[in-house]
């Protein structure tokens, strides 16, 4: 099962100037295709976590830590 470290949501928690989901999801593609830090497995899974949470009205997160944690709740099931 997959899990996302805390490095990682922190990084991200902290380039997310607009604490909400749409800035997350810009913030994500900004890393996508890297070749270091975070994975494009989990950045691709963040992104469908991210856009359900969004479609579906849910408050964005308050902190990295409460993000961490909703991100590693809804990840998809493999």
């Amino acid at each position: 099962m997959a899990h996302i470290p805390m490095d990682d949501t922190d990084v991200l928690w902290k380039e997310t100037m607009q604490k909400n989901w749409g800035a997350f999801q810009e913030t994500l593609k900004k890393h996508k295709g890297k070749t270091n830090g975070i994975s494009d497995t989990l950045i691709d899974m963040m992104m469908q976590v991210s856009q359900k949470m969004d479609s579906s009205g849910a408050p964005f997160p308050q902190s990295a830590q409460e993000l961490n944690q909703v991100l590693n709740e809804n990840l998809p099931q493999s």
